[in-house]
């Protein structure tokens, strides 16, 4: 655990990191476009609550990919330039798994610290400067019969977060950031496509983001669905990983 942290402040104190940090105040800039009229951001017709304030910035970090790419930058920057400049070797007396698994959580701690600080400021700024909108409703949300569905849509959204970031890592450990962010970038191209071809995309990570797209209306098994499937997925990628990482050659 002492490696991990380490990892973790090493991380942390990158430029990139603190790039990502920065994302925070998107949703300052949100609530002060839309109570500047701005136009620039428009909501017509639809009532706001802090709840859903945060939904629509968290659809901001998977529309914009901006947040995922950034913190793929940040794994290529702790996987493939130690890897290339041979700082691996530094770690020659410890576990090759110990040093993957502390790679990990420096890669998700650094993007879970992001998120926390996120999920804070969009709840901080909403009743601080959204509040005030003509569509705003001043409270946890403006439907609270909905409250379900739409945590169920943050978390889903959160989950398509975490496998880019898991890709992010996969490719970092082999290819240089350039080829992992072009990577990046087509898989999300197939992402956003993927929705066109009916129910093929609930076999894939991708198809969960909205609920009420699904046609079985029971949440808990498109949860339980859901979380399957991204498992098939995750636990195989992180196994190739895991054996190509203690087979590599460092020095």
């Amino acid at each position: 655990m002492e490696l991990s942290i380490e990892e973790l402040k090493k991380t942390l104190k990158r430029k990139d990191a603190m790039l990502l940090m920065l994302l925070v105040l998107w949703p300052a800039l949100v609530s002060v476009g839309i109570r500047s009229q701005s136009g620039f951001f428009i909501l017509e017709g639809i009532q706001v609550g802090a709840l859903e304030f945060l939904y629509g910035q968290m659809v901001f970090q998977q529309i914009i990919f901006l947040p995922i790419l950034i913190i793929i930058v940040v794994a290529s920057m702790s996987f493939y330039k130690e890897i290339k400049e041979k700082q691996i070797y530094l770690y020659k007396d410890i576990p090759r798994t110990q040093i993957l698994h502390s790679k990990y959580f420096s890669v998700y701690g650094t993007y879970f610290i992001f998120l926390i600080f996120y999920i804070l400021s969009c709840f901080f700024f909403f009743f601080t400067i959204y509040a005030g909108a003509e569509n705003a409703v001043n409270s946890f949300s403006a439907s609270p019969e909905n409250i379900g569905s739409i945590l169920f849509d943050c978390f889903q959204i959160l989950m398509l977060i975490l496998f880019f970031i898991h890709v992010g890592i996969s490719l970092s450990l082999r290819y240089s950031t350039g080829v992992t962010i072009f990577i990046a970038l087509i898989l999300y191209g197939i992402q956003n496509i993927i929705g066109f071809f009916g129910n093929i995309k609930y076999f894939t990570p991708f198809g969960y983001t909205d609920i009420l797209d699904f046609p079985i209306a029971d949440m808990r098994i498109v949860l339980l669905l859901s979380i399957s499937i991204w498992l098939l997925y995750n636990i195989p990628l992180y196994r190739i990983n895991r054996n190509y990482f203690k087979k590599a050659e460092f020095n």
